[in-house]
């Protein structure tokens, strides 16, 4: 029997094979490009039948250099943003807070979609990425006629604040009014407190702005700037506060602390990343986050 002539492989699937092939070693690896999240994001712009494997490759990643296609792919398909947003849950939030700011405010309109399983996944999404801008509307959710929405807008809610306060609107109602207070109010002085004042001020400055879980990106901004300070006692609060609040912009300054010269501030450093699935050592965690160890 005649064979066929061996064909070509197109770009787009040159871009697919390699981003396909990134998932597969990504367990081991823990690395995908963002010369490759590039690559696929231009093309996305192919045809919805084309763009569709793309997404779910994104996906399959696992890594957050991909939320900016993933972002790109709700403008660009429209028609595909249920599986934009899956895929987007799925990688979770990045190290990049302006990356996530992006797509969080792509993926924040499908919370008004009039399909369920879209507006649900929304929900899921957003609150994976923590987004605060999205929880008014997710407490007003909770009172959805659909059950899954209501049920999806609680499991946000709780992801997003770290807290549980039953499927009753009337609790996350104060939750969100208790930090709207705080951050409209004594915020800017704790926050300031944090690198000036006693030692038994910047620790309970610590705290509190430790316990903000609303906007919890901010919060640890402001406490990244503790892990700095001379007085260890203070990196060590600020190291176990930053592992409590759990947001990825502060992973590569608690990496940065296991270096510490303070072996408690080292091991608080540690304790911190724990549940993060990096690796035990500064200079392997450095290498799985692409920063200079």
């Amino acid at each position: 029997m005649k064979r066929s002539a061996r064909r070509g492989f197109t770009l787009l699937e040159v871009v697919l094979a390699s981003v396909l092939l990134t998932a597969v070693l990504g367990a081991a690896l823990m690395v995908v490009t963002r010369g490759q999240s590039a690559m696929a994001e231009g093309h996305l712009h192919a045809r919805a039948d084309q763009a569709r494997p793309i997404l779910f490759a994104l996906g399959d990643t696992g890594n957050a250099c991909t939320i900016p296609a993933l972002a790109s792919a709700l403008s660009i398909h429209p028609e595909l943003a249920a599986i934009a947003i899956s895929q987007a849950r799925r990688v979770g939030a990045s190290m990049d807070h302006e990356a996530n700011g992006a797509l969080s405010s792509a993926v924040r309109p499908h919370l008004c979609a009039a399909r369920v399983e879209l507006a649900s996944a929304a929900a899921r999404t957003l609150g994976e990425l923590c987004d605060a801008a999205s929880a008014q509307r997710l407490v007003e959710l909770l009172d959805a006629a659909e059950p899954a929405l209501a049920e999806s807008a609680h499991w946000s809610l709780r992801r997003m604040s770290g807290l549980d306060f039953g499927p009753r609107r009337e609790a996350w109602v104060a939750w969100l009014a208790s930090e709207r207070e705080w951050w409209n109010g004594e915020a800017s002085e704790r926050i300031d407190e944090l690198v000036r004042g006693s030692r038994a001020t910047r620790l309970a400055a610590v705290a509190s702005v430790g316990a903000r879980t609303w906007r919890r990106h901010e919060a640890a901004l402001a406490l990244v700037a503790a892990l700095r300070d001379n007085d260890p006692v203070l990196r060590e609060a600020a190291c176990h506060a930053l592992g409590q609040l759990g947001a990825p912009l502060s992973l590569p300054h608690l990496v940065e602390t296991l270096s510490d010269s303070d072996s408690r501030v080292s091991r608080a450093a540690r304790e911190a990343l724990a549940g993060t699935n990096l690796p035990d050592t500064a200079e392997e965690c450095a290498r799985a986050l692409h920063i200079a160890p």
